[in-house]
């Protein structure tokens, strides 16, 4: 599941133009929430989260993430699970295409409005601490990343740690930490 895997193949679309890595084998799904409550045990006891690409299982859910877009939706958006354990589902859908990515940023940015999930978590979401796809800072050029960052941007009472960031991502600062 590491970011960096050397198994590269062709973008989803034209328009995204970031490196996507899949598995080309087939794949069946798992259960989604025991998964990410196992990882989320393995990361407070490891104290890192490399252990979540140490994991096979959540290695599947990471290359076959597209497979996942409702339960990733469903997790986030869902009090019952902490912010942490929603941490490593940002983790877990960085090999996503780059519209569905923004689906789940403008998701993240609804929640946050109605105070359903932490700043943390949206953040990771725009600039995660994991992997080096960082599809949002790669994309910066593209026109619905910049509206939708712009729009994140205005949200009442986010802090001016994650101005900053949507700032440099906008400008194409933060491409230079890639």
């Amino acid at each position: 599941m590491n970011c960096n895997q050397s198994l590269l193949v062709q973008p989803y679309s034209k328009t995204d133009t970031t490196q996507l890595y899949r598995n080309e084998k087939s794949y069946t799904k798992v259960d989604f929430n025991r998964a990410v409550l196992k990882g989320a045990d393995e990361v407070e006891v490891s104290n890192s989260y490399d252990a979540i690409t140490k994991d096979n299982v959540l290695g599947g859910i990471y290359f076959n993430s597209m497979q996942y877009r409702n339960e990733i939706r469903h997790f986030l958006g869902s009090t019952q699970y902490t912010t942490d354990q929603k941490l490593i589902v940002v983790c877990l859908m960085q090999n996503l295409p780059l519209k569905e990515y923004l689906k789940i940023c403008k998701y993240c940015a609804e929640l946050l409005r109605n105070n359903k999930i932490e700043e943390e978590v949206l953040m990771w979401t725009i600039a995660p601490n994991f992997g080096k796809r960082q599809i949002i800072t790669r994309s910066y050029q593209d026109p619905e990343v910049m509206a939708t960052l712009k729009d994140i941007r205005s949200i009442q009472g986010l802090s001016r740690t994650t101005k900053r960031v949507i700032n440099q991502i906008l400008t194409g600062e933060e491409t230079k930490f890639l």
